[in-house]
């Protein structure tokens, strides 16, 4: 509160508000009400979104297996965060990096991989409640959720399959 103001004294905490239907922005005016004294005051305010962001810990090499201990969650700025990014250990943990990650940087989808090109993956053909297991190799990079292509190793079809989890591929039939 501005010294040049004369402001009761205000016994207890403050509560502040947006006045009227204003959303929170980066700069934007907020209430601050003294419950015990009944006065309130009108005052600027900058607003920081902080994010969980993963960090990484230690540098990593390339085609490291990401452990608990290599990885930290971190609040970060909102603004200062660009681009894709994790918010949870466990997006990360198990997966390979794809390249040297630095210490004390924000770990980004490009610098990991759940299932590499190379790897030998379960891939599970299901329709209905009938599923096959096969082993796999995977022809290229993905992260859970993506679609990649695999081999089949005893036929060597190549079919593309969904990224499910470390080492495990999945397509419905």
């Amino acid at each position: 509160i501005d010294s040049r103001l004369q402001v009761p004294t205000c016994i207890g905490v403050f509560e502040y508000s947006l006045p009227g239907a204003n959303r929170p922005s980066r700069h934007t005016t907020v209430k601050a009400t003294c419950p015990t004294s009944g006065w309130s005051i009108l005052m600027k305010a900058k607003v920081t979104q902080m994010i969980p962001t993963v960090i990484v810990t230690r540098s990593l090499g390339k085609g490291e297996v990401i452990s608990r201990d290599d990885i930290d969650v971190q609040m970060r700025e909102a603004t200062l965060v660009t681009g894709s990014h994790f918010n949870s250990v466990d997006q990360v943990v198990g997966a390979k990096t794809r390249r040297y990650v630095s210490a004390q940087r924000r770990m980004s989808p490009k610098d990991v991989c759940v299932v590499c090109k190379g790897d030998f993956v379960t891939l599970t053909a299901s329709s209905g409640g009938l599923s096959v297991n096969v082993s796999a190799e995977a022809l290229g990079d993905g992260l859970i959720g993506d679609t990649i292509q695999v081999r089949n190793r005893s036929s060597s079809r190549v079919v593309k399959a969904k990224v499910g989890a470390i080492g495990r591929t999945e397509i419905k039939l």
